[in-house]
């Protein structure tokens, strides 16, 4: 692994943890329109997370960072959900979470699984 390769791992668990951080509060965005509330802060947060895994894996030239960094979404993913002892949780146990938690793991799964040496060959082009 070359030195370049090894620092964008290890910058990447700890910006994944705050990535988590960050979607977990923004999925609750949601807009009024017409009386329809409009979840807008799912497709930011999903699209943030898409964006952020892609991007770390073409800086790589590999999918270990974005591995990394999902795990490090993941991790504070998951402690978001979990209650405290003042009883709070930032992650609210309702539809919207639920919905933002599956679409989120689907869809950076998928991220994660699509090849970089495709993607940087067709820039080259």
């Amino acid at each position: 692994m070359k030195s370049r390769q090894l620092v964008l791992v290890l910058i990447a668990l700890p910006l994944g943890f705050v990535l988590g951080l960050a979607t977990g509060f923004i999925q609750a965005i949601s807009v009024d329109l017409f009386g329809v509330d409009l979840p807008i802060g799912i497709v930011l947060a999903v699209g943030l997370l898409i964006f952020s895994l892609r991007a770390i894996n073409l800086a790589m030239g590999s999918r270990y960072g974005g591995l990394v960094m999902g795990f490090g979404w993941l991790i504070a993913t998951v402690a978001g959900s979990f209650k405290t002892t003042a009883g709070d949780v930032v992650l609210q146990a309702d539809t919207k979470t639920f919905i933002y938690l599956v679409v989120a793991g689907l869809l950076g799964a998928a991220t994660l699984t699509w090849p970089v040496k495709k993607a940087a060959r067709a820039r080259r082009s």
